[in-house]
């Protein structure tokens, strides 16, 4: 995760493990809310401990969303600081198990050169937070404050037809992907995928052409991709892209 010309400080977060399965978190805290960098890792690192404590592999249970709270009240911190998206994929057995609570993106690079990818978006830009299952009069408000616009909306790429397709899903957004499938590489991503536009011509970059970018690194392990991160960064700064 990188911070960006738009946000003094970085609300983004991303934590991963091996054990007791492998398994990819990322957090992503609300402009708007206060605090949301601190949120960001206080509820990624609670669900980080359920994760290394449940070595049964069990579904997640977001109840640990009251414990968020709890260590956010020890510190004299409002609720709304827990205002983030929540995506989570795993290993589990002989399939991938993707969670998320909010908006962001899922990539899926597969050994026949298929590209698929679902990038989640609300309406009015106004995600679904986990604070909202915990708080009824917020969740209510929101609920008001957009009227029937609250349902958030799916947009899937299928690269080798270059086609776009539209459809609606509940709140959270769960699904399972067999190993089986021969994937290469699996990538989950906050909407910050989708937010990049040319300083100098005031053009937003499509985000095809960002996950384009992306998936064309050679290596996809570890240190190599943070350091063609960074450099993506830079190739795009001496275009004009922020």
């Amino acid at each position: 995760f990188t911070g960006t010309r738009q946000h003094h400080i970085c609300q983004d977060y991303a934590l991963s493990g091996m054990k007791p399965f492998p398994y990819v978190m990322i957090g992503d805290g609300c402009s708007s809310s206060p605090n949301t960098d601190i949120g960001a890792r206080i509820l990624l690192q609670h669900f980080k401990r359920e994760i290394q404590r449940n070595s049964r592999n069990d579904d997640f249970d977001i109840s640990v969303f009251e414990h968020c709270k709890e260590t956010i009240e020890r510190l004299n911190l409002e609720q709304e600081c827990l205002d983030a998206t929540f995506l989570s994929c795993r290993i589990k057995d002989d399939e991938i198990d993707v969670r998320i609570y909010g908006d962001g993106n899922v990539i899926s690079v597969h050994e026949n050169g298929t590209v698929l990818h679902e990038e989640i978006k609300y309406e009015n830009n106004a995600p679904f937070y986990l604070t909202y299952y915990f708080d009824i009069d917020r969740q209510k408000a929101y609920i008001d404050s957009l009227k029937d616009k609250y349902v958030k909306f799916i947009r899937r790429h299928d690269k080798e037809n270059d086609q776009d397709e539209y459809f609606r899903h509940d709140y959270e957004y769960e699904f399972t992907v067999k190993l089986e499938d021969e994937i290469k590489y699996f990538i989950i991503a906050s909407d910050g995928l989708s937010s990049f536009f040319n300083k100098n011509t005031g053009e937003n970059i499509t985000i095809n052409r960002i996950v384009k970018d992306i998936i064309a690194f050679k290596n996809h392990t570890g240190e190599f991709v943070k350091r063609r991160m960074y450099r993506l960064m830079k190739d795009y700064e001496k275009e004009g892209i922020v």
